[in-house]
């Protein structure tokens, strides 16, 4: 994704009569991705040709820090009448971390049987948490000025999985108690 863009969006409506619609995209973000590693490794050869023991450590860590805004500008058609706009900010971030220990161990019985016996961990830890607001700005008129804006801000913040949910619901509540407000 380039981390500006410009989307210019044509709707038709299929009413009657049939409603044209034009939108404005602007989009920027910004993305941080950092990841540090390290690996410990260790061999030992016995004197038997082909025996040998290996043990290897290995350690990631991982960070990202996520940025966009996005405005949407409404027009109505022909004459590019403004509607409303939509300003929308995605924040995220997240951390991770991986350890990995595996140790092998190889004897030769004869030149046809060979033992080989192996043991492996794997330990990793993620985090990730997202903050989503929206702002609606419509041209209503509640103080009998006309050109006074209403905005209306929704803000949902989503932690991994379980937290979804109940964001949704705020949400809905919030748009809602928004509505009577405006008396939409």
């Amino acid at each position: 994704m380039k981390p500006n863009s410009v989307s210019d969006i044509y709707t038709d409506y299929l009413l009657d009569p049939v409603v044209s619609t034009f939108s404005e995209r602007n989009s920027n973000s910004t993305n941080k991705f950092r990841n540090t590693g390290t690996q410990l490794s260790y061999k030992h050869n016995f004197p038997k040709n082909g025996q040998e023991f290996t043990a290897d450590v290995t350690y990631n860590l991982g960070k990202n820090d996520n940025t966009n805004v996005i405005t949407t500008n409404y027009y109505t058609l022909p004459g590019n009448v403004f509607s409303n706009s939509y300003l929308q900010r995605q924040d995220g971030s997240g951390t991770n971390k991986n350890l990995i220990i595996q140790s092998d161990y190889v004897n030769p019985i004869s030149e046809k049987v060979k033992i080989e016996m192996g043991v492996r961990a794997a330990i990793g830890k993620i985090t990730a948490s997202t903050i989503s607001i929206t702002t609606i700005i419509l041209p209503v008129n509640i103080f009998s000025t006309p050109f006074n804006q209403t905005a209306i801000t929704v803000k949902i913040m989503c932690t991994p999985r379980y937290n979804i949910y109940q964001s949704i619901k705020k949400f809905r509540l919030s748009v809602r108690s928004a509505r009577r407000k405006l008396q939409l």
